[in-house]
């Protein structure tokens, strides 16, 4: 079995072929030559700056060199990572696309390659020349290790988190290519979503720096850098490839049962991450009364409760922008009302929470499984929390009179609900356009001609609720945007049933006599 694993993974001919290509021509060499000139650019100009500002008489030269050589490292590391998830997407996001538009995909497929060493041939050839390009950049940061202003352990975790963030860019280039009609289409859309997934990275590896800086715990940084490589970059990246896996199928709908796996496992990775930071960060320990420890606050259920309260609004505000993301996603599609008709659109729904309906990637099988994913997230939080602070004080703190974690947990389902019963509807009548016509009403609502319906919609958004004012929640305002999106919720599913009962009366056979109709005469 050994013998046969590495055989798939150093047997690869895809990606001897695509590396021969790509390092054949010019282009590669002159990726290189511009990202070894930016950095060398950056960091003579960070050198000229500091050399300005240190040349006083009383700064000592060992202090002065240790500071230029730290700055000059992290200003190294910064524009690394900003060069990277520049260049990444024009490399990645033509993989698959190309071979769609040179009609050459089917050949591949039907060579003895298995598409899922197709798909880990060319992530493994993208990802290989960004190493190619994140080596080259050693020398540099060989001169700051040289004036002693960082260790060999702050090398190695800073690149351990360039090279996570490396595969995470070239996984999502990849999905998009497999996704994308052409390469332009994937580069744009590998761009857009390359925006969040930067910016979560980047707060990551600042916030557990200044920690590491603070505690001055370099130990403790380089296991955070770990972490984010085996329990976020690798996991993300294999849901990714299992999507790219799945598309290259002839039907990818019947084939979504993996890639929805990996997936909520992977949020699940993703939840435990965002809630360390917010008790780490801003969570807990910015919420605790002054003079109360861990022991003193575990034996206060009402302290408890009250300092758990911000964490749940502002973790449950985080997830309802998420759940505007991927809700049009996944509650949108091909509806073919006279299937539907057939089948009834009350078993249809229900059809949906089956186990083989899961794992089918249509409509009412993403509205189930994006209500388990939301179900998964707040066990996960709860038992995180539980873990932190004993299971019983968590069960009594959340269920006391001071807690709002039921009207959130309120909000966020008739959230998801009303919104992904509104997906359903516009998926009758705009299959193409219905994910751009819900993130543009209700993630960019200031594009609104006017100003009351820009005002009502940015009322009815969780995390815009949620985030004005998580440490004293309004519990009115909490129940009536719950109300109102359990009316859109009841409303869409009304207005979707009259369709397609209309559809279906209009589909109807009208009733033939058969005594009426001519016969000719049988032999």
């Amino acid at each position: 079995m050994i013998r046969n694993v590495l055989a798939a993974l150093t047997d690869q001919p895809l990606l001897v072929r695509e590396m021969r290509t790509r390092m054949r021509g010019t282009r590669a060499y002159w990726i290189l030559f511009g990202y070894l000139l930016i950095l060398v650019l950056f960091v003579l100009f960070t050198y000229w700056a500091l050399l300005l500002r240190l040349s006083s008489p009383t700064t000592g030269h060992l202090r002065a060199a240790h500071e230029m050589s730290s700055s000059i490292f992290y200003t190294t590391i910064t524009v690394q990572f900003f060069l990277i998830l520049f260049i990444i997407p024009a490399i990645t996001s033509s993989s698959i696309a190309q071979e769609k538009e040179q009609q050459s995909l089917d050949l591949l497929l039907t060579t003895p390659l298995s598409r899922a060493r197709i798909v880990y041939g060319k992530l493994l050839s993208s990802t290989a020349f960004i190493l190619l390009m994140i080596a080259t950049s050693l020398p540099i940061v060989s001169i700051c290790f040289l004036f002693g202003g960082v260790s060999s352990t702050h090398i190695a975790t800073y690149y351990i988190f360039l090279i996570s963030f490396s595969l995470l860019s070239s996984a999502l280039g990849l999905m998009w290519s497999s996704l994308a009609k052409t390469s332009a289409q994937a580069a744009i859309f590998t761009y857009l979503s390359a925006v969040p997934l930067s910016l979560y990275s980047f707060s990551y590896v600042t916030t557990y720096s200044l920690a590491s800086t603070i505690t001055a715990n370099e130990g403790l940084l380089f296991k955070l850098a770990l972490e984010y490589l085996f329990l976020i970059a690798i996991p993300a990246s294999l849901c990714m490839n299992a999507v790219t896996w799945s598309r290259l199928h002839a039907d990818p709908a019947d084939h979504a049962g993996w890639p929805r796996l990996l997936f909520l496992l992977l949020n699940v990775l993703f939840i435990i991450s965002t809630v360390r930071i917010q008790v780490h960060g801003v969570g807990l320990n910015m919420a605790m009364p002054a003079g109360l420890g861990l022991s003193t606050l575990r034996g206060l259920p009402n302290t408890l409760s009250t300092s758990l309260n911000p964490l749940l609004s502002e973790f449950a505000g985080i997830w309802s922008s998420y759940l505007l993301i991927l809700i049009p996603c996944c509650a949108t599609g091909a509806l073919y009302p006279e299937d539907i008709a057939k089948l009834g659109f009350g078993r249809y729904l229900l059809s949906g929470w089956t186990w083989r309906g899961l794992r089918r990637a249509y409509p009412a099988s993403g509205i189930g499984y994006v209500t388990i994913l939301t179900l998964v997230a707040f066990l996960t939080v709860f038992l995180y929390l539980g873990w932190l602070h004993g299971l019983f004080n968590v069960i009594t703190a959340v269920s006391g009179p001071q807690s709002v974690l039921l009207p959130i947990l309120g909000l966020t389902f008739a959230y998801l609900l009303g919104l992904s019963c509104a997906c359903l509807l516009l998926s009758l009548y705009m299959q193409r356009f219905a994910i751009l016509a819900v993130w543009l009403c209700f993630g960019i609502p200031w594009l609104l001609p006017f100003p009351g319906l820009r005002e009502a919609v940015l009322q009815l958004l969780p995390s815009y609720l949620l985030f004005q004012n998580p440490r004293n929640l309004d519990l009115n305002a909490l129940f009536n945007v719950t109300i109102a999106w359990v009316l859109i919720g009841v409303v869409s599913l009304t207005l979707c049933w009259l369709l397609l009962r209309r559809h279906r009366i209009s589909q109807k056979p009208e009733f033939v006599n058969l005594s009426e109709v001519p016969h000719e005469p049988t032999s």
